[in-house]
């Protein structure tokens, strides 16, 4: 029963986000995929886990599914501000 509800969360992920089949076909069967590390602080994993238990997913399902939602929210437009700073720091020789 767990395994059917992490499969259907898992179809559910995709289609919102676009992912699966579409990037399966992008990648190409057979090739290897590139890896990348995301630092978490120990409270953000916590939370991560916690809401990966949840969904009955794991970490990393729970992780495509955050980036995968957020560059489509980006191409749709919806882009994070960004605020340029100048601070002044004291150098004492």
């Amino acid at each position: 029963m767990a395994n059917k509800k992490r499969i259907e969360l898992s179809k559910a992920f995709d289609d919102i986000t676009g992912g699966g089949e579409k990037q399966k076909k992008k990648e190409g069967e057979g090739k290897a995929k590139p890896v990348i590390g995301v630092a978490l602080l120990s409270a953000e994993l916590e939370r991560l886990a916690a809401i990966a238990e949840e969904l009955g997913q794991s970490r990393h399902a729970v992780l495509q599914y955050a980036v995968r939602d957020f560059m489509r929210r980006y191409d749709a437009g919806e882009k994070p501000t960004v605020e340029t700073r100048t601070v002044k720091v004291l150098k004492v020789e």
